[in-house]
Formats: structure tokens, sequence, C-alpha cells
């Protein structure tokens, strides 16, 4: 009477078990045709598949597909650079080129599986669909060798690495680098920003930047606002507070070292006023013109396409020395000839002109 349950349990486990290795069987049986090594928001096999069909205008049997892998990087001079690799009969065959947006680099997957598929289909012919005897044509493993034999060089240049494209592809890549490398970004930007060695004491404060991009390049504009502590001259009866309100323009040029980390380097000016404030008495105040030449470089993280993060080491010489007297005329301190300014921030895209996507 007491064995029977365990019995009873330990079958509803084994059942349990063979049902779940028969389901995982299935599984890996299922053939997975489209493989990525891209960002996990241009990741969308399912979507490769709709325009796959749309194109074709009819059903596809994507297990039939011959192995296919999707490499993605972007860069900002370039933007979003695709590579598909095709498992073929004869070995693999690559087709490159770049596209502005994941959107179009999931249309070029699918109009070369599209080629693969059918070798008779004609992009430009009309919409997908309109002949109604292309959908009566055979499946996808019987016209794939003609494709091969329309499109695979002799064994002689097998070893050659050329893309499958055709020259209207060619001419394609160039006009769409061409564009790339006209793109402009409108960006803007802001953060915390430290000066070190201009006073006595170290200012705080923060700025807001808006530039203008254009592949590598860009012009920056930049307002900042500086303040800090009180400070006390030797041989002065009341403390001292400082500030520091000024505007720089720069050019910078950015080195992409991988699709999301790059390196800026900026050279410009800064020109505004500076100014001091006593804490106590009379409460006399002095300001001064404040014009300096700057060098900038930092790292840039890329979060996504329009969003990125930035950090700066600047160095400022003013090229104004103003100096700082007590009042029976005894100098008490005078500008440096350099000074290290850090500041860190974010900066996203506002708008982007130049090309146009689909």
């Amino acid at each position: 009477m007491r064995r029977a349950p365990r019995r009873s349990r330990l079958g509803a486990v084994v059942g349990v078990l063979g049902l779940c290795m028969a389901a995982r069987a299935q599984a890996e049986s299922q053939p997975k045709w489209l493989a990525w090594n891209a960002p996990a928001e241009c990741q969308n096999t399912s979507e490769v598949e709709r325009r796959i069909e749309s194109l074709l205008g009819r059903p596809v049997d994507f297990g039939a597909l011959p192995a296919t892998q999707v490499r993605m990087g972007w860069s900002p001079e370039r933007g979003w650079a695709v590579r598909v690799t095709v498992q073929l009969e004869a070995g693999p065959r690559d087709r490159a080129l770049d596209a502005p947006s994941c959107a179009d680099a999931f249309d070029v997957i699918a109009l070369s599986m599209a080629l693969i598929l059918d070798p008779s289909f004609n992009p430009e012919a009309g919409a997908p669909g309109a002949d109604d005897a292309r959908a009566a044509e055979p499946p996808a493993e019987a016209s794939a060798p003609v494709l091969v034999a329309e499109l695979e060089p002799p064994l002689s240049s097998a070893r050659d690495s050329s893309p499958l494209v055709s020259d209207s592809d060619a001419r394609g890549e160039a006009d769409a680098r061409t564009v790339e490398a006209a793109r402009r970004r409108l960006v803007f930007g802001a953060g915390p920003l430290t000066d070190i060695g201009v006073f006595p004491v170290p200012q705080f404060g923060g700025g807001v930047q808006l530039g203008l991009t254009a592949g590598s390049l860009r012009a920056e504009l930049e307002g900042d606002l500086l303040a800090s502590e009180s400070a006390r001259f030797t041989g002065a009866q009341y403390p001292v507070n400082f500030y520091s309100l000024f505007g720089a323009l720069r050019g910078c040029y950015t080195l992409g070292l991988s699709m999301r980390f790059g390196w800026v380097g900026c050279v410009g000016g800064q020109l505004g006023t500076l100014g001091t404030r006593e804490s106590g008495g009379d409460e006399h105040r002095a300001q001064g013109v404040w014009l300096a030449a700057e060098a900038a470089t930092g790292p840039e993280f890329a979060a996504t396409s329009w969003l990125r993060a930035f950090a700066r080491v600047r160095g400022v010489t003013p090229l104004i020395r103003h100096e700082f007297l007590l009042s029976e005329g005894s100098r008490v301190h005078t500008l440096p000839w350099f000074s290290p300014q850090l500041q860190v921030g974010v900066a996203m895209d506002v708008t982007d002109f130049g090309t146009s996507e689909h």
C-alpha cells in the first residue's frame, strides 16, 4: 500500500523528463538559418523573414535556407557596416556594405536571401507578388544551384574574396559611403566642469554645449559658469570669493576605436569674464576679461546611436594674466600660465540632416 504512490510519482517524473527531452530534441531539430553578431537592437530574425516573404510574394520554407551569418558594427564615419556571409555549396560567400540604420540593414539581408531563393527575382520590376506564376516556382533548394552557377567565380579564382554583388550594387555602396560621409548632426551636451589652477582654490560648476558634427569632424560652441568657495589671501582682512563666466569655441576630431568607443581631440579658445567679491567690510568687487587658449582630449562612449557619454581633460593658457592686489598695493596672486580643467557629461543628437532613412 505504501509503495504504490512512490511508483506513481516516479512514473510521473520520468514522463515529464521524457516530454522535456522530446521538446528539446524537436527544438534542436529545427534548423536555425540566421545567426547574428550584432547589437541587441539590430537583431530581428522575424522581421528579416517577413521582408523576404514580402519581396517574393509567397511563403518561404526558412528551414531550407543556407546557413547565414550577419555581422554588424557601428562607427561615426560610416554608420552601420553590414556583412552577410552565406554558406553555399561551393563555399562561403560575403556581401558587405554600409547602412544608415538597422532597418536598412534588414533590407540588405532580406534582398540577399530573396536573390538566393529566386534567381529570377527583380526588385525593380514592380510590387512583390504581381506575377502569379512566381508563386508556383520550385522551392528554395531547387533554385539555389542556378544562382551558384551564375555567380560563383571559376576554380582558378575560388579564393577570391570579392563580395557577392553586381556592378550596380557596388555603385550603390559607393553612393552610400558618400552620403554617410556627408551626414551632419546637431548635437547637444551638458555636464559638470572643474577648474583647478586659475585661482588659489578650485572652481566648480558646469556647462552646456551645442555641436555640429560632419563625419569625424565637429565644431562646438559652449557656455560655462564656475564659482569657488571663499579663500583668504595673506595680509588680507576678509576672505574673497571667485567666479568665472565664459564661452568656448573649438574644433574637434573623433578617432573611432571601436563600434561604441572613440577618442576626441579638440583645440579652441575661451572668452568671458572673471571676478572676485570680498566677503565682509565694504564687500569690494573686481572684474576682468578672461581670454584663454584651450586644448582638450578624452574618451567618448556611445550608449546608443544617438546618445553618448564623454570625459575630457582640458588645458587652458590665459592670454591676459590679471594680478590681484591688496589695498596698499602689494600683489597677492597672478593668473598662472597654465590651468587644468576636468569635464564629464552626456551628449545627444538633436537632429540629423543630410540623409534620409526609409
